[in-house]
């Protein structure tokens, strides 16, 4: 994964768990900030904090099939607040699929992982559990936020995609891909639309 950072576009990272290359000149230079070279690398997701500046999340699974969740706050420059998904009662093996935000409560962030969802109110210091009750009651595959309502989140399951407006207690359904499964999804504050990324291809769904 390589991603730019949003609030300094000049600082990019490049992660190939468990390393991280870090650029301040557009690419052009890249300095190795976490692990060693020549390491077995699997796979690894960059997200930087939409609202927070300074701060991004690396998740994803790590070299021996463990899954791996932290972040820095300081442009990738150091890390830490690596979960204990052991240490939460959740597998070994537990996978991190996406990330999600909340803009008017920045250190709010949840994750969704193959175990289920966690949480963390502070920023990631502490982590629980988060329960979210489907209609379906099937797996959650994806969340994401809308930045114009710090409550409203996008949660897909399968090819459902669903929406709550009041952080989780009340949610409806909203829509449902004709094939495939929703791996990611990306709200387009530019038309108010989700763009949906499934096994089948790529859907936009205009809200309203």
């Amino acid at each position: 994964s390589i991603q730019r950072s949003i609030h300094q576009p000049g600082i990019i990272l490049s992660m190939f768990a468990p390393i991280i290359y870090r650029s301040t000149d557009n690419g052009n230079y890249w300095n190795l900030v976490l692990g060693k070279r020549g390491t077995t690398k699997n796979r690894a997701n960059i997200q930087w904090h939409p609202y927070k500046e300074g701060e991004v999340w690396m998740y994803g699974e790590g070299s021996f099939f463990n899954g791996f969740l932290f972040n820095s706050t300081d442009f990738g420059l150091t890390f830490g607040n690596a979960v204990n998904f052991i240490g939460l009662g959740l597998p070994f093996g537990t996978v991190v699929y996406n990330v999600a935000y909340n803009k008017d409560s920045l250190n709010v962030i949840i994750a969704v992982t193959s175990a289920g969802i966690i949480r963390t109110v502070d920023g990631g210091a502490s982590w629980e559990e988060f329960q979210i009750n489907l209609p379906e009651e099937s797996s959650v595959t994806c969340i994401t936020d809308n930045p114009n309502y710090s409550d409203t989140y996008y949660i897909s399951s399968n090819n459902y995609i669903y929406k709550t407006t009041d952080n989780f207690t009340k949610i409806e359904k909203l829509f449902e891909i004709p094939e495939g499964t929703i791996r990611k999804m990306i709200y387009n504050g530019k038309d108010n639309s989700l763009v949906i990324n499934s096994t089948k291809g790529i859907y936009l769904l205009r809200l309203s």
